[in-house]
């Protein structure tokens, strides 16, 4: 065996192995006797995610859960007034804009229902955020600007008691009809600022406005919320450029500044309010995945005794392959943190069934031209070099479309997407470097050429 033919069994040895690091949870290893200590675990592995500010991990301890495979969270929502008459119609407005907003937030995973005459609820798995959901359902839409009250009270010092204390603000006419929303921007410094992007008309008006409060901090309130979103201090060059939308000084991360502006562009019908939240057993059973795993690997053994019997010895080269396929596939989906769910499940049966199609397409051909008299070597050559695009484009398309479907889909389907990309990924590994080159390696010798 050649040393490159070596580096490359190696190389699979490793990729199994990575993966059977990603995909287990973390499992304690502790031993205490008389010749061995061991205080230890394998599995449930942190990774650290590059260019994070705030130092965040990727925790692969455990595969994230969608709606009706673990427990779920309801988050109730009430009317704030009930004496309105028309109520089904609201509540009926309600729920399209909470749908659009959560589709457009990125939440993948949730369901919208009406509950009673002035409630609805939203459904969501457990590693969504609460918080963040319930400012998006809750979030009127509406902004106001406000500025000091009394500005002889006003000082640098006292800027937290402003920022507290609504009472010390009072309103303009600046309001969300003559703000488009907020963008991050970069200033000639290299300093990332959050501008606000006025209509023309808005834009006059603000200018208006800062002239006559230089010195002073504006308050912009946003969704009815208790605080200012931002309360810039109004400079004395602020009048340089009234061509221009103002930019302030951003500390927000840029989900937080795409739910405001989802907000804007899909207010409330009404208010309402959050009331508490209630935790959903398994719509499938806490033993769903149990038996789901069950079920898997007793078909992935009817296909490996499927092929041990057609192929002989040779088909356990293909049984390895389809188990380390399935392994990088469920690698990838954990670390691209797609839950366990419908989409991950349809997912996995188009690798299982896509993978079978190429190995049995690939050990009928070599066996049928190794019984007609065609060298072994001649044979593979033929089909993974000479004839190999046959299958590598189909699934190098189908690989690309699901990512542009990924980035222009949201909602179920965004989640879908993702998963096929996964699925696909793994079937480009297995038939471009670990099918061929554990099949070589089981015959012997170096790979044909092509003529």
């Amino acid at each position: 065996m050649s040393g490159k033919q070596t580096f490359k069994l190696v190389l699979i040895a490793l990729i199994f192995s990575l993966s059977v690091l990603i995909v287990l949870p973390e499992i304690p290893l502790i031993v205490d006797s008389d010749y061995l200590i061991l205080n230890s675990s394998i599995g449930g592995m942190q990774i650290k995610l590059p260019g994070s500010k705030e130092g965040e991990v990727l925790d692969l301890n455990e595969f994230k859960k969608g709606s009706g495979i673990g427990e779920s969270k309801k988050l109730l929502f009430e009317l704030k007034n009930k004496d309105l008459e028309n109520k089904q119609e609201v509540i009926s407005k309600l729920l399209s804009v909470t749908q659009k907003r959560l589709k457009l937030s990125g939440v993948s995973d949730f369901k919208v229902n009406q509950e009673s005459e002035d409630k609805i609820s939203v459904t969501i798995p457990p590693f969504e955020d609460s918080d963040r959901i319930n400012s998006i359902v809750t979030g009127s839409g509406k902004i106001i600007f406000r500025t000091v009250k009394n500005p002889e009270d006003w000082s640098q010092d006292k800027f937290q008691n402003f920022y507290l204390e609504s009472d010390r603000w009072q309103d303009t006419d600046i309001n969300e009809n003559d703000v488009q929303g907020f963008v991050n921007v970069m200033d000639q410094t290299g300093v990332y600022k959050m501008q606000i992007v006025f209509t023309k008309e808005g834009r006059q008006k603000f200018y208006d406005l800062a002239g006559k409060n230089i010195g002073l901090p504006i308050a912009v309130y946003v969704s009815n919320f208790d605080y200012p979103f931002i309360m810039p201090m109004i400079g004395e060059n602020i009048l340089d450029n009234t061509d221009m939308d103002p930019a302030v000084t951003n500390t927000y991360p840029q989900y937080i500044i795409d739910d405001y502006n989802l907000q804007l562009k899909n207010p409330l019908p009404v208010d309402i309010s959050a009331t508490e939240t209630v935790q959903v057993p398994p719509v499938m059973g806490s033993d769903f995945i149990e038996k789901y795993a069950k079920a898997f690997f007793i078909g992935m053994l009817f296909i490996s005794v499927y092929f041990l019997l057609k192929f002989n010895v040779r088909g356990l080269v293909f049984s390895y392959s389809l188990l380390l396929s399935v392994l990088i596939y469920l690698a990838i989906s954990k670390l691209l943190s797609i839950p366990i769910g419908t989409q991950m499940f349809l997912s996995l049966i188009l690798v299982m069934g896509i993978v079978t199609y190429i190995g049995n397409a690939v050990h009928t051909k070599i066996k049928k031209d190794v019984i007609s008299g065609i060298p072994f070597e001649i044979s593979f050559n033929q089909i993974f070099v000479k004839d190999k695009n046959a299958i590598s484009y189909p699934s190098m398309l189908v690989l690309g479309l699901s990512l542009i479907l990924y980035f222009i889909s949201s909602g179920f389907a965004k989640t879908f997407y993702l998963s096929i990309f996964a699925g696909m990924l793994a079937v480009v590994v297995f038939y471009s470097f670990l099918f061929p080159n554990l099949l070589w390696a089981f015959k012997g010798g170096e790979k044909g050429r092509e003529k």
